[in-house]
């Protein structure tokens, strides 16, 4: 799917509830998985208010915020509450929280890399075994883990 989305589904059947998130997360989902609870909100507030329990202040999350206006990866300001990660499906079941990816901007990048390695191949006519060499270390650059 293209697009910016956020998705809720529930199986009564299996009694289970997915979530999906958008490829870029532009409209954020906040969780919680507390005690076998999970609880979550497009709105911080809000889950803060329905959560009854104590939070604490996240200080990494603040001095990002200070600097860039936003927390990076999938932290917030209150330690306990957690951002659902882009392009990913939670699963949320009688055996806990899954959280899995089904997009990943790095193997696009690999691959965006390769055609261009390609291109600049067939451009510059250079021979096939430095072709080759510059693909693997270009590939391998871009998607070392």
């Amino acid at each position: 799917m293209n697009g910016e989305f956020n998705l809720a589904l529930i199986d009564n059947q299996k009694e289970e509830l997915f979530l999906v998130t958008d490829r870029f997360t532009f409209s954020r989902i906040y969780y919680l998985d507390v005690n076998g609870v999970f609880i979550f909100s497009p709105l911080l507030p809000v889950l803060l208010n329905v959560a009854e329990q104590q939070f604490s202040v996240n200080k990494n999350a603040v001095v990002e915020y200070l600097c860039f206006m936003t927390t990076l990866s999938d932290h917030t300001l209150v330690n306990e509450v957690h951002i659902l990660p882009n392009a990913s499906v939670v699963k949320v079941s009688k055996d806990g929280v899954i959280i899995s990816k089904y997009w990943n901007f790095a193997i696009i990048a690999c691959r965006f890399l390769i055609m261009i390695c390609l291109i600049f191949t067939r451009t510059f006519l250079l021979n096939l075994g430095s072709a080759m060499h510059f693909i693997i270390v270009c590939f391998n650059e871009i998607c070392r883990k």
